[in-house]
């Protein structure tokens, strides 16, 4: 079995799972699906697939965490990243956080 890695794009990582978590409620979407909004510039990063069916994506309701169930590769793009491939497997959506020692404080990242 391929050895599946971290996808980072910006402030947003998705983090290989070995299966789904319980409880989670599946969303309903387009070939393209925003996967996170810029907090300050408004720009978005969004998963791009050929078929509706490349990607089942849920909700979890208890952490507010998206994950995301690859079947085919699909894109992530952003207009101030790079587009990357996401390969097969499943991923759970955590922001990156950065630690403020001034003020004792762990933040998400913006982008």
């Amino acid at each position: 079995m391929k050895n599946i890695l971290p996808v980072l794009h910006g402030d947003v990582g998705l983090f290989p799972i070995k299966e789904l978590p319980p409880g989670l409620k599946r969303i309903d979407h387009e070939k393209r699906y925003t996967v996170r909004n810029g907090e300050m510039t408004g720009h978005r990063h969004v998963m791009s697939m050929e078929k509706v069916d490349d990607v089942k994506i849920y909700l979890d309701p208890v952490t507010g965490l998206h994950v995301f169930e690859v079947l085919n590769a699909v894109e992530i793009s952003h207009e101030e990243h790079s587009t990357l491939v996401i390969d097969p497997g499943i991923y759970i959506e955590k922001a990156e956080t950065e630690y403020n020692p001034f003020e004792k404080q762990l933040k998400n990242v913006q982008d």
